[in-house]
């Protein structure tokens, strides 16, 4: 079973006490809407998003999944079973997410050392696609790569045209144009 997070849905498996014999778990508990609520943060009794199922039916494990907006606290989700007809006896599961959901592209991102490394490994060990940006548009990270690398390192000037290759060295990649053939201090990109 995974670590609970906060952000992320999450499923635990329960076992409710059997009321009309104690020290037994009920078998096949029968569950209704409002038996089951969650408590966020110390909030206020709502129903579950999701009701609980028996699985696999005839057992006493019950399946319960918390949704994005129920693990979505600050520090604990709290489910309350509460059978009014008294068939099973009354529990709480306190549930306290460890972690923040995983980051993705557009959050704050704080990543763990363990991330860190994932993504270290990821980004060193994972060749890139020779890519160039076309003339005024935005690069990619691996174009952006590819034309840093043809802009420093393999180039041929003939007059006031400067040219980048590919990988291949004979390709062009790109061009500029230098404001002057002998003594250039500034170049434009014209290709």
């Amino acid at each position: 079973m995974t670590d609970p997070l906060i952000g992320v849905a999450y499923t635990f498996t329960a076992y409710l006490d059997d009321a009309l014999s104690p020290g037994m778990l009920c078998i096949d508990p029968p569950l209704a809407i409002g038996d089951v609520q969650v408590s966020l943060d110390n909030g206020a009794l709502t129903n579950i998003t999701t009701l609980p199922v028996v699985t696999p039916a005839g057992s006493s494990a019950v399946v319960v999944t918390l949704s994005i907006a129920e693990m979505t606290v600050v520090d604990q989700v709290a489910v309350f079973f509460h059978d009014p007809d008294g068939v099973w006896g009354d529990q709480i599961w306190t549930i306290t997410p460890t972690a923040t959901a995983p980051a993705r592209i557009g959050n704050a991102m704080t990543l763990s050392s363990s991330e860190r490394d994932a993504l270290f490994v990821r980004l060193a060990q994972t060749a890139l696609t020779e890519s160039y940006a076309a003339l005024g548009a935005a690069p990619t990270f691996e174009q952006f790569q590819f034309m840093l690398w043809s802009a420093l390192h393999d180039y041929e000037i003939s007059g006031t045209v400067m040219t980048s290759h590919k990988l291949d060295a004979t390709t062009p990649a790109m061009a500029w144009t230098l404001d002057d053939a002998t003594n250039p201090t500034t170049r434009t990109r014209s290709a």
